[in-house]
Order: C-alpha cells, then structure tokens, then sequence
C-alpha cells in the first residue's frame, strides 16, 4: 500500500506542468551551441564553485572546450567535491541519474557523458525533455526575443524585457540616444527597425515604448520583466515637468552623465510599466538574491503595486532571503502574486518552509510552484529541479495532512492549482 507521500507524489505527476520561468532559447539557435560535460555547471552551479574558492581564470578554463577534458577535470574536480552538497548541485545529479544513468561524475565517465550530451544537443532535445520526461505544457521563456517557437509546437512562450524606450539611462546622451546593441534591441527583436525610433524629445521615449509593447504583445509576449532597484526612486510618482527638465539639461549637455536616481528615468521607468500594462502584459519582477541583493528587496515593488492595482505583478523567487516580506506583500496587495521559480534549487529547507507558511496565509490561487530557471546548455536539468520541486510540495501537504491542518481532498486539490492553474490565469493562457 503507498504511504501518504508516495500517493501525493503519483497525483503531482499527473499534472501538465506550465513552467513559470526558463532562458531558453529557440530551440534550432540553441543547438548551434557546442556543449560537454562542463556546460552542465554553467548558470547557477558556476556561483557555487566560485564561493568555494574557483578562481575566475580557472572558471574561465572551464568552459573553455579547446582546453581537453583531462585538464578540465582536474580544474573542476576539487570544487565538485566541496559543493555536492548544495541544492543546485542535487538537481545536476538527479539529472545525472535519472537522464542519464550516472550516480556522479568523475574520471571514468567524463569523455561518455561529454559524448553523451554533446549527441542529444539536437532537435527534439526540448520536447524530449520538457514534455515527455516533465511533462511540461508551456515554457514561459526569457531569452531577449519574441520568435521563441522555432518549431511550430507552441512550447515557449516569450517574456521580455521591460524598456523605457531609450538607451543607457547612466551614461552619456550619446549613449541615452543609442537604440541599437547597448540596449540589445537588436536582440529582442531581430527585425527591429532602429530608423523607426529617435529621441529629440521626452515624448518620443514615450512613443517608443508604446510601439516597443505594443508589437512584442503582437508578436506572442504574454510579459514583462524588471528589477526594481531603489535608485529608480519608484516610491513617489514621478513628475513630468521635472522629467522633462532633466531631459532638456542632459541634451543641453549640462551634466555629462545623469545622476542617480534621476527624474527622468523615474519617469520613463514609471510610464513604461503604464504602457506594458496597458497592452496586458504581466509584470515579471526579480526579488532578492543576486550579486549585491541588498538592493533587491522586495519591499522596493510596494510603491508600484499602489500605484497599478490594475496591473498583475509576478514576484519571482520569493524575495530570498525577505520570504517572510514577500508573502506578506501576496497576502496584502491583490495584484502581487508569489512565484516559486528557482526557489527549491537554492535552499529546499527555505522552498517548503515558504510553501507552508504561504498556504496558511495567502490565497491559493496567487501561488506559483515551479520555474526552473535553466539556460538552454542545462535544459536536462530542468527536471532535476522540477523532481525537487514535487518533493518539496508533496513533503508539505504530507505535513499538513498529518497535522490535521488540511484534509487529503484539499491537499489533492492544490498541486494542479500551483504547477499549473494558477498560472494560466495569471497570464491569460
């Protein structure tokens, strides 16, 4: 007879997987990508091995391919034994494992599984294992680009960045009127006509973003994404008179560079979310760990979400390490929505910890459960961390069955809400 997990576990597989976040590239540029065993620690892993002590000429080395394997080995060999034990390195090994039947990686099977790899790098690769090992249904993708689905099969399913219709708002005007590689247009969309933009006066940023949303809604993207550092000074709203006065001081070139915050940015930062908003585009927002993540509170989004109550706001990773504040905010602002994506891979302690405490708190139907946050070289991973990802949920309700806390019907009824339901609504899929 199946134990209670067990039970919970084989209904969670039933489910048709929407995956909430990736940076998946279309499939048939991503193969054109040579890849070996080394490729499968690029991404988050790689942080890992810094922290352990990697130097960055040797990590460089390792993703160096015209450096053998022999060598490479020998550079990564060290640091793997010192971080086995995190939670990204779990989901590479139950990859490993289950993908391709290796307990582990060492100098016996380096050369197969680079072999091994490199040989599935193909087409397919992503309905393989997307779809029939993870039974996954849609990928909501971030890869700068609206023409995801190489392949007609409607898997991917684009998320763009958020632009507030001018260059590089930190440095020269030079730079402020450069629509072209420094804002990497030229890589959201491939046909993107730059003679179509030009900046002479604020209001042309404000045309630009309005074509800018506008077309990448036309062409598929169901979102946006942006990071709401505190220099954006997003707690008032922004006034246009001053906007407007540092816009003519910057092309009158009375200060080299903007400063920062600015008025202006604030501004464009400000009316690009209206417009992305106004073309029914959700907010995608990144919260917490990365680099310097005291800046990425996301207490920093309250002034936003006060100022849109009309807009849908997809807080991603819980704001690790401010949980506790992101959940409040889900539990209080009715257009802030609590995504799990990567969550489960950095700590697996924090993901159900989180899980428990969001599902005595907030709404269900504002939980996101799994995005996994992989690039195109680590697509196998993916369902490493999705594997993970079900334990984790499964070993919650486990908990709040036998603590009386839920019934087992309730707890039935919340996986298909979390994997899958929940955000095909979010984002009118």
């Amino acid at each position: 007879m199946l134990k209670l997990k067990e039970k919970l576990l084989k209904e969670i597989d039933k489910i048709e997987i929407i995956d909430s976040h990736e940076h998946l590239d279309p499939e048939n540029e991503a193969i054109k990508l040579k890849r070996d065993i080394f490729s499968f620690f690029s991404g988050y892993t790689q942080c890992d091995l810094i922290s352990s002590g990697l130097s960055q000429e040797d990590l460089e080395k390792l993703f160096d391919q015209s450096v053998s394997i022999d060598e490479r080995w020998k550079i990564l060999k060290p640091f793997w034994e010192r971080i086995k034990n995190t939670c990204f390195s779990q989901s590479l090994l139950i990859t490993l494992r289950e993908i391709y039947g290796f307990d582990d990686i060492n100098s016996k099977n380096i050369f197969q599984l680079s072999d091994m790899l490199a040989e599935n790098f193909r087409i397919g690769i992503y309905n393989d294992i997307l779809v029939k090992k993870c039974n996954i249904r849609k990928v909501l993708t971030q890869c700068f680009r609206t023409d995801v689905d190489s392949n007609n099969e409607k898997l991917l399913l684009p998320v763009m960045p958020l632009w507030v219709g001018a260059g590089s708002t930190t440095g020269r005007w030079e730079d402020f009127q450069n629509l072209g590689p420094m804002t990497k247009i030229d890589a959201y969309l491939p046909e993107w006509e730059y003679k179509d933009f030009s900046i002479n006066a604020l209001d042309d940023c404000l045309e630009n973003q309005s074509s800018y949303y506008k077309r990448i809604k036309r062409e598929g993207a169901i979102g946006v994404k942006f990071v709401p550092f505190p220099k954006f000074n997003l707690e008032e709203s922004p006034d246009e008179a001053l906007a407007i006065r540092d816009f003519d001081d910057f092309k009158n070139h009375k200060f080299e560079k903007l400063p920062q915050p600015n008025n202006l940015y604030s501004y464009l930062l400000d009316r690009a979310i209206s417009s992305a908003i106004e073309n029914g585009l959700v907010i995608s927002v990144h919260t917490g760990f990365w680099g310097d993540f005291r800046i990425l509170s996301p207490l920093n989004i309250i002034p936003v979400l006060m100022r849109y109550p009309q807009g849908k706001f997809d807080l991603y990773h819980l704001g690790y390490p401010w949980i506790r504040e992101s959940i409040m905010i889900a539990k209080g602002f009715q257009n802030a929505f609590l995504n799990f994506c990567w969550l489960h891979i950095i700590s697996r302690k924090a993901a159900m910890d989180a899980m428990d405490e969001a599902l005595e708190t907030v709404p269900v139907n504002k939980i996101i459960a799994f995005g996994g946050d992989y690039n195109s070289l680590t697509v196998e991973k993916i369902y490493g961390h999705l594997k993970i990802a079900k334990d984790n949920i499964a070993e919650v309700l486990k908990k709040k069955i036998d603590k009386g806390e839920l019934s087992y019907k309730a707890c039935l009824e919340i996986p298909d809400k979390i994997f899958s339901t929940n955000i095909k609504q979010l984002y009118g899929l």
